[in-house]
């Protein structure tokens, strides 16, 4: 199943170099949170990809828009601009020393560990390395604030494609004219989308109804020092893949789609380590892409986080139904139900990141992320045509403390995609108190898996 997107009339793909509100998001979380957060695409193939083909992928993935870094804008309310980032936007990168098949997952997070530059590159990387039993791993690893999944998804299909270069971010930054334009834009952008939060406001408490409290990282006090709080934090990282038909049986037995499985289980995650109870509802953000795939549509981010609150006793009684008419309200109602903070990215955009720190001194990172990516192109999957077993996503904060990572209060980011035969699902862990080893996130996931009858074949 491939989750629906969705569009408006103000999403409309356009070739432009601005910094998006989503963009504006990412850039913030590295420049004045410190938090980068980085996307990574990985493949495990039956044979190691060539030197040669590595290395043309390589050059092509520095013609497209990933390639980019960012230019602070010259006059109050005018957006900053992406411009191509030449030859520093990447690192292309091979290893000929064989890993080990049970390193892949360290070899993966040294790749994340990467320090990206937003205003000078490098903003991605991309490796490859074979396996000691036989096999490959190639790895698209870049800053979220350059491109989320689905723009990487283009993007890659684009570099590994027969057909000629797609569209590529200007060298220099717009006219100071244009910047005139783009500030006055702005402020209209502003003063509408105040209004519409005035509208959201008053409709939603005409129909306010009573509800048991949702449990949110935001409603989670901030933990006092952790220890260890000055060291690095380490998320850890799991990655299980499934046969494409069990995953499906399942859905289909308890009453829901692949979907709504992958949300149910999510959740039981959450409530598995010890976040919240089978008597609490727990808020999913579900991340939906806004693109309709247009080929000149260069936004490195045009996805939207989607709030679902799960009712986890469904989860403890098996109930995918109940998931499943949730997941179709929500889809429903976002179109025309944007959440507040939306409407007021054009707002915070125009901030500087001091004034947006104090407004957000109780920052906090979802409590749980359900990104599916759903049925993978078989360009993309392939890497263009080679022996592939089998594709995993995923988002990892770079960079951050232990202390700082424990204020932020997250818990778990799950990805899934299907290639065919095979569904795959990636964890990792934001919370490095109750989640702090791999081995922990592993037994979890295993304890999950087991509750609805899946079997996890671990990388």
């Amino acid at each position: 199943m491939t989750p629906p997107t969705l569009l408006s009339d103000r999403d409309a793909p356009t070739v432009t170099a601005r910094v998006t509100g989503d963009d504006d998001l990412f850039i913030r979380m590295d420049r004045a949170l410190g938090v980068p957060l980085a996307n990574q695409v990985v493949w495990r193939l039956n044979s190691p990809l060539g030197a040669a083909r590595h290395a043309e992928i390589g050059a092509r993935l520095a013609r497209t828009p990933l390639n980019r870094v960012v230019r602070r804008n010259r006059i109050p309310f005018a957006r900053d601009s992406w411009v191509d980032a030449g030859p520093a936007g990447g690192i292309v990168g091979y290893d000929t020393e064989p890993i080990a098949d049970d390193d892949t997952i360290s070899w993966l997070n040294r790749c994340a560990a990467t320090q990206f530059d937003l205003q000078t590159g490098p903003v991605w990387r991309f490796d490859a390395v074979p396996l000691a039993g036989g096999g490959g791993v190639a790895v698209l690893t870049l800053s979220h604030a350059v491109g989320d999944a689905w723009a990487g998804i283009a993007n890659v299909i684009s570099a590994v494609g027969p057909g000629r270069d797609g569209p590529t971010l200007p060298a220099d930054v717009p006219s100071g004219v244009d910047d005139v334009r783009d500030a006055f834009g702005q402020i209209g952008c502003i003063a509408t989308s105040l209004i519409d939060i005035v509208r959201d406001t008053t409709r939603r408490e005409s129909g306010a109804a009573a509800s048991r409290p949702v449990i949110t990282s935001t409603s989670i006090p901030r933990p006092g020092p952790v220890a260890d709080g000055a060291g690095r934090a380490a998320p850890p990282l799991v990655i299980a893949s499934f046969r494409t038909d069990d995953w499906n049986d399942v859905a289909r037995t308890h009453g829901g789609t692949p979907n709504s499985l992958f949300i149910a289980l999510t959740t039981g995650l959450v409530v598995a380590a010890g976040r919240a109870t089978f008597d609490d509802t727990v808020r999913i953000v579900v991340p939906m892409s806004r693109t309709d795939g247009s080929d000149d549509d260069v936004r490195a981010n045009a996805t939207t986080g989607l709030p679902l609150d799960v009712p986890t006793d469904a989860i403890r009684r098996g109930d995918l139904a109940t998931v499943r008419r949730l997941a179709k309200q929500m889809y429903r109602r976002a179109p025309a139900n944007p959440d507040p903070l939306q409407r007021l990215q054009p707002l915070l955009q125009s901030l500087s990141d001091a004034v947006l720190l104090r407004l957000h001194r109780d920052a906090a990172t979802p409590l749980a992320v359900a990104s599916n990516v759903g049925d993978l192109d078989p360009r993309f999957a392939t890497l263009g045509g080679e022996d592939v077993k089998d594709v995993a996503l995923r988002s990892v904060p770079q960079h951050a403390s232990r202390q700082l990572l424990a204020e932020l209060r997250g818990g778990v980011a799950c990805w899934l995609n299907v290639t065919g035969a095979t569904t795959t699902l990636a964890v990792g862990s934001y919370d490095p108190t109750r989640i702090a080893t791999r081995a922990d996130l592993a037994t979890l996931l295993d304890a999950e898996c087991a509750r609805w009858d899946l079997e996890p074949a671990h990388w």
